[in-house]
């Protein structure tokens, strides 16, 4: 690692007692973003940690671990030096979320200092609060019975036709007859701030987002295995050569013999996407047709044809499956819209709300106002009334 830069431990001294004028500050905060001054900027906190005596704190000249987190966040993102791809790379305890514990638990707020002032970290409980989306779903049986997934116990929950469904853990498993004919379909559906898991009748793996569904036969008898989905799904395909895996959504199909890959397709988008993991897919949209290979994203607008993004960030697509809001240049309207499927809200926004741009890693199982705190760092302003986001200047 390259050594620090001589006039940063300085500048960030000076930063934390609120010395620095104006020029000296933006000096700073430029070092600090810079390639080689990251990890000095990391090691200069670590320091200050290592000093602490319990109990101290900004006033006592050390730096909690909480304010720590939240100086290193802060100075790092104010820089438009740091790019989308560097953001990706700032890895500290783990990811930027990570270290940033004592923000997400939600009882900090980091507010930018005005030149000859100290970094303010104050204390603000949230007057309300919604807990995280959880575990859950509905299914809906060829009757129209519906059977709510939540708290039921592993076990078996229902039987259709010769195929009997057990509850496993965190998901539902359907176990066939061998030699079955009789083919009935259910609807297995995530509402807002639930997501589920399902293991079809031939060993295939499927992931429901929030807001999501899928619809699929007890069974696959003929030629071809085909399900039909909403919302985002992430499925791990059996292999069977003799019969084709088929998703469809609205008008789009996308075809498979065994892969893995992501099907995001929210009727409240503008595009819908599907993302290639491992193995191959082709996609069909109309008469329009793509084939996918691993780390490949075919893209479609509501009225337009196929466009296939190479070198996609299978981790961004694949975050909410591993517990993660994964920001990246997000608008604030797009970003609004996965909170409002994971925490089951509503959003309104003021006359004169800024655009915004998001990057940011934040965990999916901490409340909507330790979310809204980290998103304040982009000078927009939120208030939670009820079930309400409401969206300020």
């Amino acid at each position: 690692m390259r050594k620090p830069d001589n006039g940063l431990p300085f500048l960030f001294r000076q930063y934390l007692a609120g010395t620095l004028g104006s020029e000296e500050r933006q000096l700073f905060l430029q070092q600090a973003a810079s390639k080689y001054s990251e990890d000095a900027l990391k090691e200069l906190i670590d320091q200050e940690i290592a000093l602490l005596e319990p109990g101290a704190s900004m006033a006592g000249n050390h730096l909690t671990e909480a304010q720590a987190d939240l100086i290193f966040d802060h100075v790092i993102g104010q820089s438009k030096l740091v790019s989308l791809q560097r953001r990706k790379r700032l890895v500290w305890m783990g990811s930027v979320a990570a270290a940033l514990v004592a923000l997400f638990v939600g009882i900090y707020y980091f507010s930018q200092p005005a030149a000859g002032s100290a970094p303010a970290v104050v204390w603000k409980p949230a007057s309300q609060d919604v807990a995280p989306g959880t575990t859950g779903a509905v299914l809906t049986l060829a009757n129209g019975k519906k059977i709510l997934l939540d708290s039921l116990h592993n076990g078996n929950i229902a039987s259709q036709g010769q195929a009997s469904i057990t509850k496993e853990n965190n998901g539902i498993a359907y176990h066939a007859a061998n030699g079955q004919t009789a083919v009935e379909f259910n609807t297995l559906s995530t509402p807002r701030a639930r997501q589920f898991q399902l293991s079809l009748p031939d060993g295939t793996k499927v992931w429901l987002n929030a807001a999501s569904s899928i619809t699929y036969p007890t069974a696959f008898t003929g030629q071809e295995r085909t399900v039909t989905v909403t919302g985002e799904t992430y499925f791990e395909v059996t292999p069977n050569k003799k019969l084709p895996f088929f998703v469809r959504y609205r008008d789009k199909k996308v075809e498979v013999l065994g892969t893995h890959f992501n099907v995001n397709a929210y009727d409240e988008e503008n595009e819908s996407r599907v993302t290639l993991l491992e193995g191959a897919v082709t996609v069909h949209n109309g008469n329009d047709i793509g084939q996918l290979v691993p780390g490949q994203q075919a893209v479609m607008g509501k009225t337009s044809g196929i466009h296939v993004r190479d070198a996609v960030d299978v981790d961004q697509v694949m975050a909410w499956k591993n517990g993660q809001f994964d920001f990246r240049d997000t608008d604030l309207k797009t970003l609004m819209r996965q909170l409002m499927r994971w925490y089951d809200v509503d959003v309104s926004y003021q006359q004169g709300v800024p655009e915004r741009f998001f990057t940011a890693d934040v965990s999916r199982d901490k409340n909507l106002s330790s979310v809204l705190k980290i998103l304040e760092l982009n000078k927009i302003h939120f208030k939670i009334e009820d079930k309400k986001i409401i969206v300020t200047p």
